[in-house]
């Protein structure tokens, strides 16, 4: 009797147990097959699952594997070294590299820290206790844009045009120059450029092409005239004149009337290229120029026995001597001859009257290069003789009056006659 009342027990336990499993596994069975984003039922509601979310630490993680963005300003291949500047901020990183560096482009191909370029946008992942570089990726989330130029920069609103497309820039953009850090201000329109950003702001730029400068010099034949360097520039020559172009290899010509020059030129960017146009004539068709200031101001001017027709502006003659007159109704002639040795020199001619024992007088303006002057003039004894008068039937020398040579410049002085005559045609 006792055992079958125990046995009766234990069946209700076992019994008991056994449908408690059976309720456990079916529950567990009906959750079989479904994702977290499907939906489930629950006291005939339907309940959408949340998505999983990702902590703070998660996403520290996932930037340290992707990398730091930043731009390269600087390689010591040398010593293997590499300093990068986080775009954004300007904080600046230097890292180690070596051969177990792995370095890749944008589509992870791998390459050489020498073909790496100052100013590209990267990805870089390095060790902080030690500084060493483990990877770097040049980006592959940034615009490049290439051969671009005429851009307009507005430094106060940091804004930069291509085009019709505006774009901003921080202070901490990177401008590179030749390998060089340069400031944004240093940027002309006509240089060439390769630019990078991200969506509408410009990370860094690459002059590609920069520009250099051409100094004229001797410039007084030319002046009027029209300088050309290759296709790029073509402008009218102004005295003494400073030109903004392109860094290259140029055809530089310079015309003035039938005189044409011609050389082959290169412009250094951010160099200085000094150009003396008096090299630009051809030895036998060399102009100088030669200012006449003559009184009176109805006076004729003959150069080589031609009517000038307008010596009050300057006049260009061809390297060597040339003969001067210059003719007024009730002044004494005066004819002297030139040469011209200089790019430019004055001349000053003051006529005589006729009643006058004076004579003419010739200056030569400062930083002027004028010849000896040769010349006669009517009524005018040779050098060394004087003119003779009677009185009272007795014949008395008379004293020659000598006329003055100035130069501006240079102290006046009194010359003796004979020294005159060599130099000028006496009034």
């Amino acid at each position: 009797m006792l055992f079958r009342k125990y046995n009766k027990i234990f069946t209700t336990i076992f019994l008991n147990i056994m449908s408690v499993l059976c309720i456990f596994m079916l529950f567990s069975f009906s959750g079989c097959g479904k994702n977290d984003n499907e939906v489930s039922i629950s006291g005939g509601r339907d309940v959408m699952r949340l998505p999983k979310t990702t902590t703070a630490g998660e996403l520290e993680k996932a930037e340290d594997a992707e990398g730091t963005k930043a731009v390269l300003i600087n390689i010591d291949t040398k010593n293997q070294i590499m300093v990068f500047q986080k775009t954004g901020s300007g904080k600046k990183k230097e890292l180690r590299y070596n051969g177990g560096t792995d370095i890749g482009d944008s589509n992870g191909a791998a390459m050489s820290a020498t073909q790496l370029k100052i100013g590209e946008v990267v990805r870089i992942s390095y060790d902080k206790s030690s500084g060493r570089m483990e990877k770097l990726r040049v980006c592959s989330d940034e615009w490049n844009r290439s051969d671009i130029s005429g851009i307009v920069v507005d430094e106060k609103s940091k804004t930069i045009m291509i085009g019709e497309d505006k774009y901003t820039y921080s202070d901490s953009l990177i401008v590179v120059s030749g390998n060089s850090i340069v400031d944004i201000s240093t940027i002309d329109a006509i240089d060439v450029l390769e630019v990078k950003g991200n969506d509408m702001k410009i990370d860094s730029i690459i002059v590609t092409k920069g520009h250099g400068y051409v100094q004229l010099t001797n410039t007084a034949f030319y002046e009027g005239g029209i300088i050309e360097i290759g296709d790029k520039i073509i402008t009218g020559i102004e005295k003494d004149m400073r030109i903004k172009a392109p860094e290259g290899e140029y055809k530089l010509t310079v015309t003035k009337g039938e005189v044409v020059g011609t050389d082959n030129i290169k412009i250094d960017r951010d160099e200085e290229l000094l150009i003396n146009l008096m090299d630009y004539q051809e030895e036998g068709k060399r102009y100088g120029s030669i200012a006449f200031l003559i009184t009176p101001d109805n006076a004729r001017l003959y150069i080589d026995k031609k009517l000038v027709d307008d010596y009050s502006k300057v006049i260009q003659l061809t390297y060597g001597t040339h003969s001067v007159a210059v003719v007024c109704e009730g002044y004494k002639k005066f004819e002297t001859t030139i040469d011209i040795n200089t790019t430019y020199q004055s001349v000053e001619v003051d006529l005589k009257p006729e009643e006058t024992t004076e004579s003419s007088s010739v200056s030569g303006s400062e930083n002027s290069t004028t010849t000896p002057v040769h010349g006669t003039e009517n009524g005018t004894t040779a050098p060394g003789e004087g003119e003779s008068s009677k009185t009272s039937g007795k014949e008395t020398e008379k004293p020659v009056q000598e006329p003055t040579t100035k130069v501006y410049g240079a102290t006046e002085t009194t010359k003796s006659l004979a020294d005159i005559v060599s130099n000028i045609l006496i009034g």
